[in-house]
């Protein structure tokens, strides 16, 4: 059965969470079962722990999240989540970091999951599918599945919890990856539809589902290939899309979109 956490949580206040009107947070109390959690084996308890650990700027932005829903009644666990999911797009943006030099094992499972991802908004909404797959913000889906949600945040963690290093773990150059592309789309006609497709400005809704059924199509021959290349690709492919963000986000910038 598919269940997603609508909630009312989101009702409460997703759209910007803040203390006001919130009950005034005992720190002490809080920051007590915080640690309990992170002494567990509670995913969102772990999380506090690692971002604390590996990206203080982020970690203090999902405290505040956490203290603010804390404060409106919450358990530090449900806070935690809740942090969670205003922040998913931050915490998805740290998965495509860690990405760059993930392990030939990990790499299984960011495929697994990212294919989930896109898998999911498919049935919701084929041009969201194809904006996030090309790194674009989404218009339509503004909920998850609970196990979409779970699967994310596990992936994280085991990425963060991972030896953070490049030694014997290349990433296929933008030549590389894009070879390997066009290879695909010789046997995969979906593939082959993606890549006519992202040749073309002017985009509808046969567009879209085309990008998104490529893309899914796309992963899953990335799956089908052995250890040492399918890491080696898909290392390759984080890059060029944390480059292209950025490059994207430049632009941005110089054109003073302060949204960026």
């Amino acid at each position: 059965m598919h269940h997603r956490f609508k909630a009312a949580f989101i009702a409460l206040g997703m759209m910007g969470l803040s203390a006001c009107g919130s009950a005034p947070v005992d720190m002490a109390v809080f920051n007590a079962g915080g640690e309990k959690l992170g002494e567990g084996e509670d995913r969102y308890g772990k999380m506090f722990v690692l971002l604390a650990e590996h990206r203080p700027e982020l970690y203090l932005k999902y405290r505040d999240v956490a203290i603010a829903a804390y404060g409106q009644g919450y358990s530090a666990k449900d806070s935690s989540f809740i942090a969670g999911i205003e922040l998913r797009d931050e915490l998805l943006l740290e998965s495509q970091r860690l990405s760059r030099v993930a392990s030939d094992e990990d790499v299984r499972d960011i495929i697994r999951v990212t294919t989930s991802r896109l898998e999911y908004l498919q049935k919701e909404s084929p041009a969201d599918c194809a904006r996030h797959a090309e790194g674009q913000p989404l218009e339509v889906v503004k909920d998850y599945p609970h196990e979409l949600l779970k699967a994310e945040t596990d992936l994280l963690i085991q990425l963060f919890e991972a030896p953070q290093t490049a030694e014997n773990r290349r990433a296929a150059s933008e030549k590389e990856v894009l070879n390997w592309t066009l290879n695909v789309a010789t046997l995969e006609p979906k593939v082959a539809k993606l890549v006519d497709r992202l040749g073309q400005e002017k985009r509808g809704k046969a567009a879209y589902a085309d990008i998104c059924d490529g893309t899914i199509a796309l992963n899953k021959r990335l799956s089908y290939r052995k250890g040492e290349t399918r890491g080696t690709l898909v290392r390759g492919i984080a890059l060029l899309a944390l480059q292209r963000d950025q490059i994207r986000r430049n632009i941005a910038g110089e054109n003073g979109d302060e949204t960026a």
